[in-house]
């Protein structure tokens, strides 16, 4: 089976395929078919494949596995892959059988995990026995500006089936809460506890690919029951914003606020306890960094209503 871009684009060669060979009908129609105007709304599940922010959550979580005596993974969610979908389109019936549709919709996805472990830390040097207080909360959301065709095969007087592809900007926003509390447990510690605190805030923007198929049966004059397949290839390769950060020992503390583009990858936190090699994110390019990516590609299937306005 091909990968889904590349279904998209056939989606889209043939939806431009059907536009040149129907030349003749529409060469017969020019001049004397009225556009039409009508309203679509519809939602339903679909699937998000969510990106560098998961693969954050699990790095992240398989380096505390094993580095925390007595964690074994697995407690840090991530955002699932499972999302609704939410859409509203105007479309332009310019021809019996085709169609420009302008629309948008909102996509999103949240999880929080907050557990106790119990371990060594720091990682390195003097090890005392600890309790680990995780907060992890990673939030993701896009409203995308879509234009496509629709072209429509009739079936029955009642029932049509329908052609669709296009191209969407989508205009996505992000954050991540990272926050350890951890308590030293052995008797002869010093009473303070270390935090390890990271929120992130990133935006950005970027082009996509949609199409698919759908029915229409007509439930009454200028109403429709839409039912439609559709899959995307999305992806916002930039994203910028900010990190507040705040660490505190009883050696050192030291906070503040990063601001930049956000890199994916490992770096040395020995200062914060974690060892020399630790899944981060960050809004400064350093060492052992690339740029992270949003990845809204999926699918989604929707059912929902289409009005006919004049």
């Amino acid at each position: 089976m091909p990968p889904p871009n590349k279904r998209l684009l056939a989606i889209l060669v043939l939806s431009v395929s059907c536009f040149f060979v129907d030349q003749p009908t529409l060469a017969q129609e020019k001049g004397s078919y009225r556009p039409k105007l009508s309203l679509k709304l519809s939602a339903g599940p679909g699937y998000m494949a969510v990106g560098d922010l998961n693969r954050h959550i699990t790095a992240f979580d398989d380096y505390m596995a094993g580095s925390i005596g007595f964690y074994r993974g697995g407690k840090m969610k991530r955002i699932g892959h499972l999302t609704p979908d939410l859409e509203g389109e105007f479309r332009v019936q310019f021809r019996s059988r085709f169609a420009l549709a302008l629309g948008s919709g909102y996509l999103s996805g949240s999880n929080r995990s907050d557990f106790q472990t119990v371990g060594n830390f720091p990682f390195s040097g003097d090890w005392s026995p600890s309790l680990f207080e995780f907060v992890i909360e990673p939030k993701i959301r896009a409203i995308p500006l879509k234009l496509g065709i629709c072209y429509s095969l009739p079936f029955s007087s009642r029932i049509e089936f329908l052609l669709n592809g296009g191209i969407g900007l989508y205009f996505s926003k992000a954050s991540l809460l990272k926050n350890n509390d951890i308590e030293y447990l052995a008797a002869n510690t010093i009473p303070e506890m270390p935090v390890v605190y990271s929120q992130y805030e990133v935006r950005g923007n970027g082009f996509g690919l949609h199409g698919g198929v759908g029915l229409e049966y007509r439930l009454a004059r200028g109403v429709f029951l839409a039912l439609d397949a559709q899959g995307r290839y999305a992806k916002v390769r930039k994203l910028t914003g900010s990190r507040v950060f705040w660490y505190f020992n009883y050696l050192s503390t030291s906070q503040g606020t990063d601001e930049g583009t956000l890199y994916i990858g490992t770096r040395d936190m020995t200062a914060e306890g974690y060892g020399d090699s630790c899944p981060d994110l960050v809004v400064s390019l350093s060492q052992n960094m690339k740029r992270a990516a949003l990845d809204f590609s999926g699918f989604a299937v929707t059912a929902g209503l289409r009005i006919k306005l004049f």
